[in-house]
């Protein structure tokens, strides 16, 4: 057994003013970063960072380290350039204690403040995701907001009392005719659209509206909504092609008419349907595909491929045989918050992922 850390990184946040449960423009945010070695060797050289969120300003002087304050740098929270971080259990900078060696206080805890600018509308989205880099290759590894079911998914606040919608697009192979694990001419494909509602009101009218792709054929009578046959016998006719109303499991009817479409705060709506790839395509044919949630509150939103909140909506893409297939995402932040003017920093992440069912070979960035 090789013995190598490993790291819990979660990040939430509070309302410090007013409402506990609605932020407003004008309002103190409170961000809570929590790092743990979960690992089964201790770490050395823990480094976290973090950029003020757009439509924010910090706090001067907001930033602490389980408890204990830690100085600006460069008029800004020490986040912005990397922290050196420590739990309690190892005073040393940069140490985390595994916790496997039985040390108690392995955690380390990191708040900071911001503003919300006085001009945010209502519905702006406020997103923000810690990096920790330590020992034994761990670089950037992102936080998660403990709050949603999205895996290391950015912390994401909504101003004012509305839903904040995110939809999440996946699809896998439900039945194989071919080869084994590849996507093959006559496999049949199962989408998955998981619409969350993480806001503190409800989502009212939604809908979704989705499209067959082009070299996909719709499979009859497969859409569902969270479990429950939705629009059979359809005849082969896609529901989604004219906006299908949906909701999340605990509303009734399960299955709700047009305009009664309705997710709860904190709650998710998952349809399903499947598609079959059609006939004498060529390998290395790509398949795309994007839905539409509306909904009576906040604007139309995308469906998102990667699951990953913080690069933006992309299409949901496979590719037809077996072909090599990468995912690229860039992000941008302005380092030390605010709007990107003259003279700002700005710092860039680029992800590249290995999307496809063959290893991906000469690859270089440019």
């Amino acid at each position: 057994v090789e013995s190598a850390p490993a790291f819990d990184v979660d990040k939430t946040s509070t309302y410090v003013d007013g409402d506990p449960n609605v932020l407003m423009a004008g309002e103190t945010l409170r961000y809570t970063i929590t790092a743990q070695n979960v690992g089964n060797d201790n770490a050395t050289n823990a480094v976290l960072r973090d950029q003020i969120p757009a439509n924010t300003a910090y706090v001067a002087g907001s930033t602490t380290l389980n408890g204990a304050p830690v100085a600006d740098v460069g008029g800004t929270t020490p986040l912005a350039a990397g922290m050196t971080i420590n739990s309690p259990a190892d005073s040393a900078a940069g140490a985390m204690t595994a916790v496997t060696s039985g040390a108690q206080s392995n955690v380390a805890v990191i708040e900071f403040d911001v503003v919300v600018d006085a001009s945010a509308v209502d519905g702006t989205v406020l997103s923000n995701q810690s990096f920790l880099t330590a020992t034994a290759g761990i670089i950037d590894q992102p936080s998660d907001d403990p709050d949603t079911p999205v895996v290391d998914d950015p912390t994401r606040d909504v101003v004012g009392n509305l839903p904040l919608i995110y939809a999440e697009k996946s699809a896998a192979l439900q039945t194989d005719e071919g080869s084994s694990n590849v996507i093959d001419p006559g496999d049949v494909l199962r989408y998955t659209i998981r619409i969350y509602n993480n806001g503190s009101a409800d989502a009212t009218d939604v809908t979704l509206t989705d499209a067959v792709p082009v070299n996909t054929t719709y499979v009859a009578n497969t859409v569902t909504l969270n479990g429950e046959p939705v629009g059979q016998p359809d005849g082969g006719s896609f529901p989604l092609a004219g906006g299908l109303p949906v909701s999340s499991a605990d509303v009734n009817p399960p299955v709700p008419g047009p305009g009664a479409g309705t997710i709860t705060a904190g709650e998710v709506a998952v349809v399903q349907f499947d598609l079959r790839v059609d006939d004498d395509l060529p390998t290395g044919t790509l398949i795309s595909n994007q839905a539409v949630v509306s909904t009576a509150e906040v604007v139309d939103q995308l469906t998102d491929g990667d699951g990953d909140p913080a690069t933006g909506p992309e299409p949901t893409v496979v590719v037809v045989g077996p072909a090599q297939q990468l995912s690229i995402t860039k992000q941008a932040v302005v380092v030390g918050g605010g709007a990107a003017l003259a003279g700002s920093t700005i710092e860039y992440l680029v992800r590249v992922r290995n999307v496809g069912p063959v290893p991906a070979i000469g690859v270089s960035l440019i």
